[in-house]
């Protein structure tokens, strides 16, 4: 039975109070539960443990062990300002763990030559998490630096944050650099993640996606700002703000929010998407994309095979952009596109580029 698209499309002249502020860079997210809202079990900080932050030494082992100290009551792991390199992944094994900085000034960053990703949850990435779940994790107050110019090239499994297998986590006030590949990744382990909320953070200059959604339910990403540079090892900005891609069989993606946040890129003639819902081996289902502003990418919004998705407030830009593309594109499925701005300041005609595009040409729209 053929797919049906259904799209409606309003014009309007209004664009959100929020997606104002978002510009001007001081739109931050209402909802939410950050570290700094918890009454800790215990604080602790790295440098009891040994950790230096001096810019030189590895102190992964010093933070895996402060993370480690963590007991079955909770506590938070306090990362000081200062440069601590990482030359291994720290693992948070235990529930109601808060890793939390002193702001941007509480740098994490890998080492030259390193091959790791910097944090994973609940278990080693490689290691089956048919068992494992942590919950109730914090990550907040930090910046999390990959060294892309200081690592092997293209390299495959190079992540700021990744979150195999995880009930209620709450990553915020982060800042994400260069990251070769994705900042940070929602999957894929054995089962799925649960009620993750990513919001309130920066992202520059990734390899591949800012933010991965792969695997879960009720997921979350708001009040972020994702900026890319042309100097990307995959080609000028070649990835995706928000990639929702189903990766590993017997996954999903059900239930998700991306909302209130400005991905925002200069122009190029290479691949990449503001929002990019692409199913490869499961299924996407119910998701809202709402009151963003998003500039300057091949495609703003791109609806794969998916279904039950509201895209609606949203305000997409193109006064930079020499890539073909579209506004708001929607392949197959079901979504609504209701009242968003699509504003083409600069249409490169050489390329071709459309405001909405519906790709099965026998949908009623």
């Amino acid at each position: 039975m053929r797919r049906r698209t259904t799209a409606r499309l309003r014009a309007s002249l209004a664009v959100p109070l929020c997606l104002v502020v978002l510009v001007a860079g001081a739109c931050t997210s209402s909802s939410g539960t950050g570290a700094g809202d918890r009454a800790p079990g215990g604080e602790i900080s790295v440098r009891r443990f040994g950790a230096r932050g001096d810019g030189v030494t590895d102190d992964s082992r010093a933070i895996q062990a402060a993370v480690d100290s963590i007991g079955p009551a909770g506590g938070t792991v306090r990362v000081p300002a200062g440069t601590y390199r990482i030359g291994s992944q720290v693992v948070i094994r235990h529930d109601h763990t808060t890793v939390t900085g002193d702001g941007p000034q509480s740098v994490m960053k890998l080492l030259d030559g390193a091959t790791s990703n910097m944090f994973v949850m609940p278990v080693p990435f490689g290691t089956s998490t048919a068992d494992a779940v942590v919950r109730d994790v914090h990550i907040s107050r930090l910046t999390l630096d990959g060294n892309r110019n200081g690592s092997p090239q293209k390299a495959p499994t190079f992540l700021g944050i990744q979150i195999l297998h995880a009930e209620q986590v709450d990553l915020s006030q982060l800042v994400m650099r260069d990251w070769p590949y994705d900042a940070i990744s929602v999957g894929v382990g054995d089962k799925p993640n649960v009620g993750v909320t990513i919001r309130d953070s920066h992202f520059i200059g990734m390899g591949r996606n800012a933010i991965h959604l792969g695997f879960g339910s009720n997921l979350r990403v708001s009040g972020v700002f994702v900026e890319d540079t042309p100097s990307q090892q995959w080609g000028p900005a070649a990835g995706n703000a928000v990639d929702v891609e189903v990766e590993g069989l017997n996954s999903f993606v059900d239930g998700f929010t991306i909302e209130n946040s400005l991905f925002a890129r200069a122009g190029t003639r290479t691949a990449g998407y503001g929002v990019a819902l692409q199913p490869a081996f499961g299924p996407i289902r119910n998701g809202v994309i709402r009151d963003n502003v998003i500039r300057n990418h091949q495609h703003g919004v791109f609806v794969g095979t998916a279904e039950g998705i509201t895209v609606e407030h949203n305000w997409v830009i193109a006064d930079d952009n020499l890539a073909t593309g579209a506004g708001i594109s929607v392949f197959s499925g079901t979504a609504t596109v209701d009242d968003n701005v699509v504003n083409m300041l600069r249409w490169p005609v050489d390329y071709g580029w459309a405001g909405v595009l519906i790709h099965q040409p026998t949908a009623p729209v």
